[in-house]
């Protein structure tokens, strides 16, 4: 969150990674969660009902026009609803003195937009910069901005099989058990190695411009992990 250059009482963590890597992110920030409390810091996690998760609940209408030949309004517009609700939680943390942190924020637009080969500017910058705009009153209103920035950055295959596990018709919670409630036809939402890779290779382009972000090899433990990211939040109240 934007202060100047008053000294920091609060700060917001987003947690950043590919397709694939979901499940790694939300124990992440589990963790992250956990031993801030053992730091003696006040923490909200805030965990967004990104499209998957939307899909598994029931709204499969949305996952129809979630693949990579062209960019979803609808998906997009639904995420940025998410981040306007998630934005509004954390300001009134920051004022708390709190700690927030919360999965895949403005770097993951960017990343996707350009996947799609879409420019970062007009009216899809616009949109997404308002939804993290909270108004205060009729006059006075705040951009929410991370303080901290952690990309999980895990290896193709290793997201790439997180990916099948979600296909497994022989999973519960699998994308293939899921209907298109408009069609009555299966979903079947699926990333190849080449769009997780250049995913990967994006994430590390768009993080690497950011005054305050850390790489995180997902195959440490996420108690390591989480440790490397407070360090790095604690580095702002110095």
């Amino acid at each position: 969150m934007r202060r100047g250059k008053n000294k920091k009482s609060a700060a917001f963590v987003t947690v950043e990674t590919i397709y694939g890597g979901g499940s790694f992110a939300v124990e992440l920030i589990k963790h992250i969660c956990a031993e801030s409390s053992v730091r003696g810091r006040e923490i909200s996690q805030h965990i967004s009902p990104d499209l998957a998760r939307a899909v598994l609940g029931g709204a499969s209408y949305l996952a129809t026009a979630k693949k990579l030949e062209r960019f979803s309004r609808a998906n997009y517009l639904f995420d940025l609803s998410v981040r306007a609700a998630v934005c509004a939680l954390v300001q009134k943390e920051q004022t708390e003195g709190k700690l927030s942190v919360c999965k895949n924020f403005t770097i993951a637009d960017i990343v996707n937009a350009r996947m799609f080969g879409l420019e970062w500017r007009g009216n899809i910058r616009s949109i997404e910069k308002f939804s993290r705009t909270v108004w205060l009153d009729h006059d006075r209103k705040v951009e929410i901005v991370p303080d901290v920035v952690a990309f999980l950055d895990m290896g193709v295959p290793t997201a790439k099989l997180q990916i099948e596990r979600l296909l497994d018709p022989s999973n519960s919670d699998s994308l293939l058990k899921q209907v298109d409630s408009a069609t009555g036809e299966q979903i079947v939402d699926f990333f190849s190695r080449i769009d997780l890779s250049l995913q990967r290779r994006l994430f590390l382009e768009e993080v690497s411009k950011l005054p305050n972000y850390i790489v995180l090899d997902a195959e440490l433990s996420p108690t390591y992990n989480a440790r490397l990211v407070l360090d790095r939040v604690e580095a702002l109240f110095l």
